[in-house]
């Protein structure tokens, strides 16, 4: 028993120590090696998802570029160029160097009569890179997942 009462208060120190020591705090955007692998933001910009299927469009964004707290942007959503009426989008916003998301998860949505959707409060929340992943369902089920990759500054 007196080596274990020894033994835990050494272990607690130990975890207590430097509760950052194992994750490098990012004090600018510049300082995340991943920010690399970003993409200079602008409205306009658009990708086409992995399946070839859809086209996601970001049309206006609030603030833009986009800032750390609270984010909305409306999106089109294209099928080779026709508006994609009545599908189902979700964003997703995660930060790859930390493993995390925002909280709500994701935010979801249904495209209107123009193939136009606007997703609000996403909640960019510290410094760094942000993958935006944007998964689009068709009323026949299928998917498709795009991603837009911005780095936040503080």
């Amino acid at each position: 028993m007196g080596r274990l009462a020894t033994l835990v208060p050494s272990l607690l120190l130990l975890t207590c120590a430097s509760p950052t020591a194992a994750v490098r705090d990012v004090s600018a955007a510049g300082d995340d090696p991943n920010c690399q692998s970003a993409e200079q933001f602008s409205t306009g910009m658009e990708h086409l998802g992995s399946d070839g299927r859809f086209t996601v469009r970001i049309d206006e964004a609030t603030p833009a570029p986009p800032l750390l707290g609270s984010n909305t942007w409306r999106l089109s959503v294209s099928q080779g160029g026709v508006p994609s009426v009545g599908v189902v989008v979700v964003v997703e916003a995660s930060m790859p160097t930390y493993h995390h998301g925002t909280l709500p998860k994701s935010r979801r949505s249904v495209t209107d009569p123009e193939g136009k959707v606007i997703i609000d409060s996403i909640q960019l929340f510290r410094p760094g890179l942000w993958n935006v992943a944007v998964y689009v369902t068709g009323d026949d089920g299928h998917s498709d997942l795009l991603a837009f990759r911005f780095c936040i500054a503080p």
